[in-house]
């Protein structure tokens, strides 16, 4: 990050100035991004990225998402729902964009059949409608969060699905990257602004009690749980730990969230 990013102060409504589309740019194109072998996942953080590929491929058959289905990723990254997709055998059209170039070029090697484009989330300039809209981790990096929901809820098609994931702003801190936090009461409340009906709710990552003070009691945890892990113990633990915020989004620290919209 450059040292000279001083974000704005969050202002009455929990949001910050910030993340332009150049600075985004500045950050995911960063010489980190680029390396071609990045670090393997490993230990705890494996088994929370195995439970988002899980979540997301539940909430696709929940969708009943098929052959004829089309997709739009928005702030795609390499696209896990292309991840996801293709081990489901549904043959989607997946058409994805991201403020990285780097990304976007990675994307199209692992999944050719994806079309990748260049996009600004806050903004997005893609014409079109699609059968289900999905922004993983996106709308906290905004400075307009429901402004954006609504540009993303008209690319979706009569009858069809939004599905977001994002931290939980009871169990996470503001920082340069996450400038627009929100509880699950105001993600669920911009779905109902939208005239969206909420179709499903799944929380995706652990929280501990003192999160909500700082980021040090959770690095704590994880490095234990990593340790237990090395060790070759503790997995059925570590997993059931994980399990079990599933339900219980007053304690997850990242949910997944999706909505229909109606039919006309």
């Amino acid at each position: 990050m450059s040292p000279t990013w001083k974000p704005r102060f969050r202002d009455k409504e929990g949001i910050r100035e910030g993340m332009t589309f150049e600075r985004a740019k500045e950050v995911y194109d960063g010489d980190d991004v680029k390396e071609e072998t990045p670090a393997p996942w490993g230990g705890f953080w494996e088994e929370l990225h195995l439970r988002r590929l899980d979540i997301l491929t539940r909430i696709l058959e929940d969708i009943g998402v098929n052959e004829t289905t089309t997709i739009l990723d928005v702030g795609s990254g390499n696209s896990m729902i292309s991840a996801v997709v293709g081990p489901m055998g549904v043959g989607c059209q997946i058409t994805a964009f991201d403020v990285s170039t780097t990304a976007i070029e990675k994307g199209k090697k692992l999944y050719p059949d994806t079309t990748f484009l260049i996009g600004d989330a806050q903004k997005p300039e893609i014409e079109g409608q699609w059968d289900v809209v999905f922004a993983g981790e996106i709308i906290e990096h905004l400075p307009e969060p429901r402004l954006a929901f609504q540009r993303w809820n008209q690319r979706v098609s009569p009858g069809g699905y939004l599905v977001i994931s994002t931290p939980n702003a009871n169990h996470n801190i503001f920082t340069e990257e996450h400038i627009s936090l929100q509880q699950p009461e105001q993600i669920q409340e911009i779905y109902r602004t939208n005239d969206l009906e909420m179709a499903g709710i799944i929380g995706a990552d652990l929280a501990v009690p003192l999160f909500v003070v700082g980021p040090f009691a959770k690095i704590g945890l994880v490095k234990v749980f990593n340790h237990m892990l090395s060790m070759g113990i503790g997995r059925g633990f570590v997993k059931r730990y994980i399990d079990s915020v599933e339900n219980e989004i007053g304690l997850a620290s990242d949910i997944f969230y999706w909505g229909r919209k109606a039919e006309s």
